[in-house]
C-alpha cells in the first residue's frame, strides 16, 4: 500500500455505501494510487447489470461488461 491510500481512503469516506468497510483489504485497490488506471473487477454475471447502472450513476459514465468467465471445455 502506498502512503497516499489512506488519504485516497478519508478524502472519499462520505461517498460510499452504507455497510461498505473502506478499512477491508478488499476495499484496498480502490484507494491506492498505483490503480489510477482503469480498473477490472469480477463481479457475478446476475449483479453486473446493477453495478454498471449504479457506477453510471455515480458519475463513471465508461463503466461497462466486457466479458464473461466460462467454464473451460473438457
Amino acid at each position: 500500500q502506498s502512503t497516499l491510500a489512506d488519504a485516497n481512503r478519508e478524502t472519499t469516506r462520505h461517498e460510499l455505501l452504507t455497510g461498505f468497510d473502506p478499512a477491508s483489504a478488499s476495499a484496498s485497490c480502490l484507494f491506492d494510487p498505483q490503480t489510477s488506471g482503469g480498473l477490472l473487477f469480477g463481479v457475478p454475471m446476475n449483479q453486473a447489470a446493477s453495478v454498471v447502472r449504479f457506477l453510471s450513476e455515480h458519475g463513471h459514465t465508461q463503466a461497462a461488461v466486457i466479458g464473461e468467465i466460462n467454464e473451460a471445455p473438457r
